[in-house]
């Protein structure tokens, strides 16, 4: 149900995201889907939810309702029940856990290595076009140097093919990440993690940790885009970050 980031992490700092085994939930959404607003059974989610806050040890979390778009909430315990719009939180409460959901879009964890400080960030190319790290960065108020970065599993860039009307809006900041559709001219691959990192880099965060786990590739996660190649839908991964209290 559980694959920790591999990069060393400070003491008490919980960082990684969940895998498709190792819930109840049936079907195409088989087994540990975390989402739901997906057409899953509410039931099964809630047990996938349960089980995980109790193999992991964390005593809240904070769910958001995704639009994909560039808010960031702050996250407090006293308000963690609720799920608000936005795409990322942050908190400098320990024993409160940030979520994002994804099944292919960018998780990304941010965490301070001098306060308590902790991020979650769901960055498809909307948020990352809108800026959700910027906006991240800002409501965390804290020196760009002293953050690190973990970026989960997503797509890599081999399997995310892309029309202009998506590329168009990367060509110019970010050309070294486009490149030529094998068989299409008018489509482009797009590396989102690595526009995701340089992002980071530009905005002053220099430790960044990729996982390179490719969603689309890996059976271990959900991809949306390999599931509506079938169509049909799928569940949701949760990349998850705390500091246990």
């Amino acid at each position: 149900m559980w694959l920790a980031a591999e990069n060393p992490l400070p003491p008490g700092l919980l960082v990684g995201c969940t895998v498709t085994t190792g819930g109840v939930s049936a079907g195409v959404y088989a087994e540990s889907n975390m989402a739901l607003h997906v057409g899953d059974d509410a039931s099964a989610v809630i047990e996938n939810r349960r089980m995980l806050k109790q193999l992991l040890g964390y005593e809240q979390v904070q769910w958001l309702d995704q639009v994909h778009g560039n808010r960031c909430i702050e996250a407090t315990a006293a308000d963690a029940a609720a799920a608000p719009e936005a795409d990322a939180s942050w908190t400098e409460q320990t024993g409160l856990a940030l979520a994002v959901l994804t099944a292919d879009c960018v998780p990304i964890m941010l965490w301070s290595e001098q306060s308590t400080a902790i991020a979650a960030v769901h960055a498809g190319w909307r948020g990352l076009q809108q800026e959700i790290l910027q906006q991240t960065l800002a409501a965390i108020d804290e020196q760009p140097a002293q953050l690190s970065a973990w970026i989960g599993p997503c797509i890599s860039a081999s399997h995310y093919e892309v029309g202009e009307d998506v590329w168009g809006h990367f060509k110019a900041d970010y050309p070294a990440f486009l490149y030529a559709h094998p068989r299409q001219k008018s489509k482009r691959l797009l590396d989102l993690p690595a526009i995701a990192q340089a992002q980071l880099n530009a905005l002053g965060v220099n430790q960044v940790n990729q996982s390179t786990w490719c969603s689309f590739a890996d059976p271990r996660f959900y991809s949306y885009r390999r599931s509506a190649g079938n169509g049909t839908e799928t569940g949701r991964m949760a990349s998850i970050i705390a500091r246990l209290a």
